[in-house]
């Protein structure tokens, strides 16, 4: 799914959206790993979309289990120094 949208995109744009693509999956799998921790906390950020439901699930990840099945938390301000 991710692949054919990067496809359509020229080199730098493409390369630009893999770059962002990788920092959500990597951050889908942090959460993930919290819930096998039994660490739960709510995941945060956008609402899962159709190509992270498909990542997760190639993943072998259930979405119908925690943290999957709550409401995504909309994400917070940081304070900067």
């Amino acid at each position: 799914m991710a692949s054919q949208r990067l496809s359509g995109l020229d080199a730098e744009e493409a390369n630009r959206q893999h770059g962002l693509l990788v920092q959500r999956q990597l951050s889908l799998l942090r959460t993930q790993l919290k819930s096998d921790l039994v660490i739960y906390g709510r995941p945060y950020g956008s609402p899962l979309n159709d190509e992270d439901r498909a990542f997760l699930t190639a993943c072998g990840v259930d979405l119908n289990v925690k943290p999957w099945n709550q409401v995504i938390s909309p994400p917070t301000a940081r304070s900067t120094p």
